[in-house]
């Protein structure tokens, strides 16, 4: 038969609880902490403040933990992230969101993150021995008072003048939990919170369900205690199933248990509820002098007995024994504590295998666990906001000092991305995988980007840097990642040109577009990848002679700048310096004729050194014109007739590089080719560009240079780095770093440089991995690599946090243009046979 059962809460004003015995409880939202798994020290720090809380709070008496799945608000989200959407892609833009909504649904269902809340009880209870007649006899009044001002609709108004008695108690409980980022719920959330309880799995919409205030409408819901194992909730918006599964013990020790962490490894959305009460200390002591002497008694008779004392025996005084010392200290408490993970079901069939699945889950966790036969409306009942516990409450009834409870890992969390943005993959809370699509499925935290929001002054941003870094060895997703944040970024309203030294994107756009399936099938990514303008330098064009020309392209002080940095990759003036003296004179002289409104060019210096008086001058300029004749050089070396390279009127562009011939990425500039050299300066004069190009105020940028590792490899690519990465925040400027290495990409000055770092496996590198991620460096962080499949990489955002996630497109038509590399038939025949 199904019941209604009745809340503890009496009425509820701002962050208070008054329940039906006159407590009152305080309800706070505690901020999720963010640290990866991997920072094991970072980890004991979070527990040492939580023990410290928790030695401020104990004075209170009763608590109650709780972690939620609360609604992500996707759809908010995207319509938040409309604001950014270019007007030439806005159709495609948001087909992309609407798709992203419903891609996430069908994989997650509700689409959820876990929030904590916490609630601490402000006053004893209804009578107490030592409250004076008249107290008890204002109280027997107040309970007369609540009949009637129930049955004339006014419930909560009439407990205001009672709440507020409340007011200083509620302060300083207020400063103490701000140590754990916690601050007092809104009196919407808090009858949220409540509500939250009778309309588990179903469902529904916060603020509507926030809405009704009355206690009467807070726990309007049909409740059948009918079912084995699990109850059936029924209200007017739909059915659900929940069961509790309740902790039964831990291991001795507790350290590392993180219970509250644990569970937000499960596949699907669950609760865990915690009502803890602080023991008075004689009680507790009392209690440990009974169990000393039994267990010492018991300890003789088997001594006696002849026979060896067991283990158990002798744990037991152990711990009894370290208990009493640890209540010496004044801050010691022992706590009673009950601790149940709660699921739902859309089916009974689903709420059991999902209890069952949660069992077994604590069980790898050395974390014994029962689903209850005939308690489940008991604890339903009991983990009620307002509700504490009783002496009556002895079945699974833990006991720990606050040490205990801190491992548990309340408010801990992992987060990773922005808090508005595009999707590129998930959270990736485990160590070990089958492969990439098992670590997809089993990830429930969708990561978010924004390409460019980190200069924006956010609140909790730990960098104002916009720039980004993609290192990792070939192969490991680098690229993919890359092209997919430029596709992203090609959707908001934000000029990119991406830098392709490989020739690899037209190409593959091309054959997307050109598909006859996907032309049928996906119309929106045509019209975006149709917004997309390509541009070939090749040298042997004679259109493109003298587009990357300094002299041209830049002014003048930079023009000077860039083109030594091109002469000192073609030629090497150690012990030369009247020679380079003769090469800067002409230069500055043809810069000078350029600022006059001559039509001049870089091959007018080359000019003036072949035609010089003196000997040494000329054979330099006629050895430079030899190298540029009939080479890569002559989109840096022309004449001033041709047009430099122009994007304007160009929103999304793409940049390659015919007869482009860079060196190995560790390859030592000891054995560079003529060609490599040749290669890296015209490397270099786009980096230039890419730095004009981003040095508009007028609009946002943002720029993607693959095989960026090019300008580490000597003091003058370093020094056209530096230049580019200075640009950054006042100009709303992004520079994406591709790079193989770290090292290569990044030095110990650059690290703020850098607001976004995404770091594939470095097989060789490591150790330098870790370094620049903020990850300790331990035999165990180094080995969980081996485990990462292609496309899993760490991620450190503009916040400071630092996860490991899995990258994942959501569009098929996407990831046919983002491969790298095309399966051959004898490929896809091993895959056969795996």
């Amino acid at each position: 038969m199904a019941e209604r059962l009745k809340t503890p809460a009496k009425a509820i004003k701002d962050n208070l609880l008054l329940t039906n015995k006159e407590d009152v409880w305080a309800y706070y939202k505690v901020k999720p902490t963010s640290i990866s798994f991997a920072n094991k020290k970072k980890r004991a720090r979070f527990m040492r403040d939580q023990q410290k809380f928790l030695e401020e709070i104990v004075d209170y008496t009763d608590f109650h933990f709780i972690m939620y799945p609360k609604d992500f608000e996707l759809e908010e989200r995207m319509e938040d992230l409309a604001m950014d959407f270019a007007e030439d892609t806005r159709d495609s833009a948001e087909y992309y969101a609407e798709e992203t909504i419903h891609l996430l649904e069908a994989k997650l269902g509700k689409v959820t993150k876990y929030a904590f809340a916490l609630g601490i009880r402000l006053k004893e209870g209804v009578f107490k021995l030592d409250d004076s007649l008249r107290e008890n006899a204002e109280r027997f009044l107040l309970r007369f008072t609540d009949n009637l001002v129930n049955m004339m609709g006014f419930e909560n108004a009439a407990y205001d003048d009672k709440l507020r008695q409340y007011s200083q108690a509620q302060s300083d409980v207020e400063s103490i939990v701000m140590a754990i980022d916690g601050e007092a719920m809104t009196e919407e959330e808090l009858v949220y919170l409540n509500r939250f309880n009778f309309i588990r799995g179903i469902a529904h919409h916060p603020k509507e369900e926030s809405f009704h205030k009355k206690i009467s409408a807070i726990n309007n819901t049909q409740i059948d205690p009918n079912y084995p194992h699990m109850l059936e909730l029924s209200t007017d918006i739909g059915t659900s199933y929940v069961s509790f599964v309740v902790i039964d013990e831990f291991l001795d020790n507790m350290s590392d248990m993180d219970l509250f962490y644990t569970c937000q490894r499960l596949p699907f959305p669950v609760e865990v509820n915690i009502k803890a009460q602080a023991e008075r200390k004689s009680q507790t002591k009392t209690a440990l002098t009974f169990k000393k002497q039994a267990t010492k008694d018991s300890a003789n008779e088997q001594y006696r007995a002849g026979d060896e004392v067991e283990e158990s025996t002798e744990l037991a005084y152990t711990m009894v024994r370290h208990l009493q010392n640890e209540l010496k200290r004044e801050e010691s408490y022992l706590f009673n504590w009950l601790a149940s993970v709660i699921v739902t079901g859309e089916t009974p069939e689903e709420c059991q295998e999902r209890a069952l699945l949660t069992k077994r889950h604590l069980q790898s966790e050395e974390i014994k666990a029962r689903v209850p036969v005939a308690d489940q409306l008991s604890l339903f009942y009991k983990y009620l906001q307002g509700e504490k516990l009783g002496m009556t409450d002895l079945s699974w009834m833990q006991k720990t000092l606050q040490d205990g409870i801190a491992e548990l890992s309340f408010g801990l969390s992992e987060e990773l991305g922005s808090k508005i943005g595009w999707l590129i993959g998930y959270i990736d809370r485990y160590d070990e995988h089958l492969s990439r699509e098992h670590a997809v499925n089993a990830a429930r935290d969708p990561v978010l980007y924004h390409p460019l929001i980190a200069n924006q002054q956010i609140k909790g941003s730990k960098t104002r840097s916009i720039h980004e870094l993609i290192t990792g060895d070939t192969g490991g997703g680098k690229s993919y990642l890359a092209k997919m944040i430029f596709i992203y970024t090609s959707l908001l309203n934000i000029s990119s040109l991406y830098i392709d030294p490989k020739k690899e994107m037209r190409k593959w756009f091309m054959r997307v577009i050109n598909n006859k399936k996907i032309q049928t099938d996906y119309p929106w990514f045509i019209d975006l990848v149709q917004t997309y303008h390509f541009i070939t330098l090749d040298a042997k064009e004679e259109e493109n002679w003298g587009a990357l020309d300094p002299i041209v392209f830049l002014p003048a002080l930079e023009a000077k700048e860039l083109s030594q940095v091109v002469m000192n990759q073609l030629y090497n003036f150690t012990g030369k310096e009247r020679e380079q003296t003769v090469y800067l004179q002409c230069l500055a002289e043809v810069i000078e004729r350029k600022k006059q409104g001559e039509n001049v060019g870089s091959m007018h210096v080359i000019d003036m050194m072949t035609e010089h008086k003196e000997e040494g001058v000329r054979l330099i300029g006629e050895l430079i014109r030899e190298k540029i004749s009939g080479s890569i050089l002559k989109l840096l070396f022309h004449d001033g007739s041709t047009s430099a390279l122009d994007l304007t009127n160009k929103r999304t562009t793409i940049i390659e590089v015919e007869g482009l011939d860079l060196p190995e990425a560790d390859q030592s500039i000891d054995f560079y080719t003529e060609s490599n050299w040749y290669s890296s300066a015209v490397m270099f004069a786009l980096g230039k560009f890419c730095e004009l190009f981003g040095r508009d105020k007028n609009k946002k940028t943002k720029v993607f240079i693959d095989e960026a590792w090019i300008f580490s490899t000597n003091a003058q690519g370093k020094r056209v780095k530096k230049s580019m990465l200075h640009v950054g925040r006042s100009y709303d400027n992004s520079m994406c770093f591709i790079s193989q290495s770290v090292n290569e990409a990044i030095s110990e000055e650059e690290h703020g440089n850098f607001g976004m770092f995404f770091a594939f496996d470095e097989p060789n590198n490591r150790p330098a991995v870790l370094d620049v991620l903020g990850i300790e460096q331990s035999e165990e962080n180094l080995e969980r690599f081996d485990d990462f499949w292609q496309g899993q990489c760490y991620f450190k955002d503009y916040y400071g946090h630092v996860g490991k996630m899995t990258v994942d497109c959501p569009f098929e038509e996407w990831g046919k243009a983002l491969e790298t590399v095309k399966k051959s038939a004898v490929a896809e025949a091993e895959e056969k046979y795996a």
